[in-house]
């Protein structure tokens, strides 16, 4: 039920999107979004197919209005210091949280190799830097990585890339504390990158599609995750086997920059 849904709401907006006028301004890649009410917020991405450098543009569509004639898009000023691509994005109450991705500061266009999350309020449409606590993620960047988050506002990324690596590792965020939790038993027996993944009600993560050791996943091959919870920081991740990181074959340089 959960997945025909998803299919129907997918063709809609790809419909809508190309028989509705709007404007080629928003048209992107390696872009994120997260739903905040009835407010689709769009952040980041890139939106030069011959310059693979990231936004920071922050822009929402408006579910709540008619979509006869134009799509209902508001632009917001972005004050976030960095321009991204290939980050993650889950909204908790009315905050959203950008996690990982290739960041370059605004300021200078170097990398940001420090920072692995930021947030937005969609109460006063302001960026913030918060402070964390935990050991954060030991990759970086941790960009194309997928996440889910539970009702307990907490996110769980796997798998992502550096451009030369992909990655086999689950991080678990937890937005009400900003703390990263320890997940490191959380190996899993398969790397992914550039993948879907779906939060299931019983507790089942789906790992659809994707490219694992650089080839294309079967979409039929969908990887099932079963997360138990033991105490409130810890997660228990139900796999027998665990796999080192594997060295990508080759580069993709249409999709990830250099």
């Amino acid at each position: 039920m959960l997945l025909s849904q998803l299919l129907i709401i997918l063709a809609y907006f790809l419909n809508v999107t190309n028989s509705l006028s709007t404007s080629s301004h928003y048209a992107r890649w390696a872009h994120v979004s997260a739903l905040v009410g009835d407010k689709l917020y769009f952040m980041c991405g890139v939106v030069d197919t011959k310059n693979t450098i990231g936004s920071r543009d922050l822009f929402y569509l408006d579910l709540s209005k008619n979509f006869k004639d134009s799509l209902p898009i508001i632009e917001i000023s972005s004050n976030l210091p960095v321009k991204s691509m290939w980050s993650a994005a889950n909204a908790y109450g009315s905050t959203i949280f950008l996690c990982g991705g290739w960041l370059s500061y605004v300021s200078n266009g170097t990398l940001d190799n420090i920072d692995y999350v930021f947030t937005f309020s969609t109460q006063d449409n302001t960026w913030q830097r918060p402070s964390t606590y935990g050991t954060p993620p030991a990759s970086h960047p941790l960009a194309a990585v997928s996440s889910v988050i539970d009702k307990t506002g907490k996110i769980y990324l796997f798998g992502g890339d550096n451009a030369a690596i992909a990655y086999s590792k689950m991080y678990i965020f937890d937005t009400i504390n900003l703390t990263w939790l320890d997940s490191s038993d959380a190996g899993m027996a398969f790397n992914k990158t550039l993948y879907a993944s779906v939060l299931l009600n019983n507790g089942e993560i789906l790992y659809i599609g994707g490219i694992e050791n650089y080839q294309i996943a079967k979409f039929a091959d969908i990887n099932i995750v079963e997360l138990k919870r033991q105490l409130e920081t810890q997660i228990q991740l139900e796999t027998q086997i665990q796999q080192p990181e594997a060295q990508l074959q080759q580069p993709v340089p249409q999709l990830l920059p250099p």
